[in-house]
């Protein structure tokens, strides 16, 4: 069987011959192919193997026993970094190693968990995970604008799924499947907030304490309206489709 050290040589002199670069980019038009997102995710690797091998000094060599195999763990790191829509900050990188380090292992991370641990999480923007997310959505489905949200990304999701579906559910299977779905729905806004849009398609802001009186009370009032009207006919709507059924069945009693 080749010895590891033969099989790093062999795996750099095919990088070689492919002129694949430590940051590699990817596809014209995708997340990586920009040189200045290039130079930021080396950047960020660089940062991030100085300090790992500073805190497992004893165990770094035995782990990646050539500078070869160092470079081989780079690359890895920095390809998935360039299919993330958004990068860590320095900030949040350093939080993700105190969070490795806190564990107490004398070994450093594989390189695959080290990329889990890297890529940016909902807590990093001050939102919350997903699971903390659905269980505060189905805890206050029933009255969606009498609740003060921890994010605006959580009551959107809510909304997207259906707050009348959310109140409604009980059994173990019907609440699974809306985890789902909210699952789905918060991950797509959480990706677009992360990558620096809008909490809500119409460009509402997300946090609460960034909205004027007047745009909460609207905000407000449309989320209640929609959840009557969802709890009236049974399906999900909007807080303008909302007003529009309401409206409507006073027309046909009248």
């Amino acid at each position: 069987m080749p010895a590891a050290k033969d099989l790093t040589k062999s795996a750099l002199t095919k990088i070689k011959s492919q002129q694949c670069s430590p940051t590699p980019t990817t596809q014209a038009g995708s997340k990586g192919s920009s040189p200045t997102r290039n130079q930021e995710i080396w950047e960020l690797v660089n940062r991030a193997f100085t300090r790992l091998e500073a805190i497992y000094p004893r165990t770094w060599r035995s782990a990646f026993s050539t500078p070869d195999m160092v470079k081989l763990a780079k690359r890895e790191v920095g390809i998935s970094m360039t299919k993330w829509s958004v990068l860590p900050t320095q900030q949040s990188l350093d939080a993700a190693l105190e969070r490795i380090k806190g564990e107490g292992s004398e070994w450093p991370p594989s390189v695959a968990r080290l990329i889990a641990s890297l890529k940016p999480q909902p807590e990093d923007f001050g939102m919350p995970s997903v699971e903390l997310a659905f269980d505060e959505a189905i805890k206050h489905a029933q009255n969606p604008a009498g609740h003060r949200w921890t994010h605006g990304a959580v009551r959107e999701a809510g909304r997207a799924t259906g707050w009348f579906d959310l109140a409604a559910a009980t059994s173990e299977s019907r609440i699974r499947a809306l985890r789902g779905t909210f699952g789905k729905q918060y991950r797509a806004i959480v990706n677009r907030v992360m990558a620096g849009g809008s909490v809500e398609a119409r460009g509402l802001v997300g946090h609460d304490g960034q909205l004027t009186a007047a745009q909460r009370a609207e905000r407000d009032g449309l989320e209640q309206v929609a959840a009557q009207a969802e709890e009236q006919f049974g399906r999900r709507m909007s807080g303008e489709q909302g007003i529009a059924m309401l409206k409507g069945m006073l027309r046909g009693g009248s």
